[in-house]
């Protein structure tokens, strides 16, 4: 890939999370509205496993804002936000992070380019994705 396919690339997809950011803004006000921006680096296969996520959050948790959402190491990361989240109750906390850890469990059988939830692994060289056969595939 020369430079300047790279260049359009990488802008396509800073279009494509700011389009998606203001998207869940509107959508889950009480959870992604309350910051300007968060740290937000979705890949496109687990939107609507973050959706439905974000849904059912923001009916429980509503005054608990998240300060960002990444993919580490092939796996989807949540994280509330800090200030937010050191002033509730044990029990509230313990029972955010079990809903957090819910959504990155079930992302692990999501594959982050297409969405399909069927031959999902995580590779364990170079750049770790969750992804399944056809896009593991189309990356080699």
């Amino acid at each position: 890939m020369n430079y300047d396919s790279y260049k359009q690339k990488i802008q396509a997809e800073t279009e494509r999370l700011n389009a998606l950011w203001k998207q869940f803004k509107k959508d889950y006000p009480t959870t992604f509205g309350k910051t300007e921006r968060i740290s937000f680096d979705l890949p496109q296969g687990w939107v609507e496993t973050v959706k439905t996520f974000a849904q059912k959050f923001e009916e429980i948790h509503p005054h608990i804002p998240i300060a960002q959402i990444k993919q580490k190491f092939g796996t989807l990361r949540i994280y509330p936000d800090r200030e937010v989240f050191t002033r509730l109750t044990e029990t509230v906390r313990a029972d955010v992070m079990a809903c957090i850890a819910d959504v990155e469990e079930k992302a692990l059988e999501v594959c982050e380019v297409c969405g399909t939830n069927n031959n999902v692994s995580r590779n364990s060289e170079g750049f770790v994705q969750s992804l399944c056969t056809s896009c593991r595939n189309e990356g080699s």
